[in-house]
């Protein structure tokens, strides 16, 4: 496999170490226009400083060369087509997630069904499971839900609807619903039993999924404009660090971020609109706005 050869590429050095007398040479400053610039040994050192920029560079090398790395022309170049995933869906396949162990990949389609691979067996192993999800529309977005062992599966789709589909009882139940698409789900990393989706009705709901299906949903943020008209939700993302804080990206030129624990729940009413165009039952702890966005007050 080309993806399986090693890549021999020098990295930078990222432990501090400099090469014997690196650190006492400089431009000499009133030679750099001159072009016979010179290099000289530098007077003076200040010690204190030297170990201060050594230490902060070793922190962010390390990150600072992987990103680096990783998106380098060569990289790219050399990425070969190391498998495609057999048996195919029926359509488009608009969702692919892989399990916490990174083993197990599951996809979701325009045919409704998911389809859960090992994408390390070959031919048709690969395909271990084809799950009928009882959806209506286009399945959006599918994802293994923490803590279930890989046997639980989120899905949400065209149709509106948030469904759980559990491997082990065979069994498929709708734990939300959504009046317009829905677009992504999300699962609290810490407990697992927390589903978050949001849609085109500009709605974010979190559902417990320890109550009975469709009684442990409840609305998060309604999201309007300033006309009052229903701001579409397209996407979320929880963050790994702390999974009470929520980015939700819209159809409008805001990226808002919510600590839920801050937002009243259950609330079917929504507040005025603000200056910004935001009128959620509770304001977002961030907005982030492009530049070329963002309105004069």
């Amino acid at each position: 496999s080309g993806i399986a050869k090693e890549l021999k590429v020098p990295l930078a050095m990222d432990d501090g170490s400099k090469k014997e007398g690196e650190e006492a040479m400089e431009i000499d400053e009133d030679a750099k226009e001159s072009p016979r610039a010179s290099i000289r040994s530098s007077p003076q050192r200040n010690i204190a400083l030297s170990i201060l920029k050594n230490q902060f560079s070793r922190r962010r090398s390390g990150i600072a060369n992987r990103r680096h790395l990783g998106s380098h022309e060569c990289f790219v170049r050399r990425l070969l087509l190391d498998s495609e995933l057999q048996p195919e869906h029926g359509g488009c396949v608009n969702t692919i997630r892989w399990n916490s162990q990174g083993n197990l990949l599951v996809s979701g389609s325009d045919d409704t069904c998911l389809h859960i691979y090992n994408p390390y067996a070959g031919g048709k192993k690969q395909l271990l499971a084809r799950l009928q999800t009882s959806h209506t529309g286009n399945i959006f977005n599918a994802i293994f839900l923490h803590h279930s062992g890989d046997r639980k599966i989120a899905s949400c789709a065209a149709d509106g609807e948030v469904r759980v589909t559990d491997l082990e009882k065979g069994m498929v139940s709708k734990v939300a619903e959504h009046s317009g698409m829905a677009h992504k789900v999300a699962n609290d990393l810490e407990s697992g039993h927390m589903l978050f989706s949001c849609g085109e009705d500009g709605v974010l709901k979190s559902t417990d999924l320890r109550s009975t299906p469709m009684q442990g949903c409840r609305t998060l943020v309604k999201l309007e404009g300033e006309e009052g008209k229903t701001v579409g939700m397209m996407s979320l993302s929880m963050n790994p660090m702390n999974s009470y804080q929520i980015a939700v990206a819209a159809r409008d030129e805001h990226t808002r971020v919510y600590d839920r624990r801050m937002l009243r729940r259950g609330s079917n009413s929504s507040t005025s609109s603000s200056s910004s165009g935001i009128g959620d039952f509770s304001k977002p702890m961030a907005i982030y706005t492009p530049t070329e966005f963002r309105r004069e007050k």
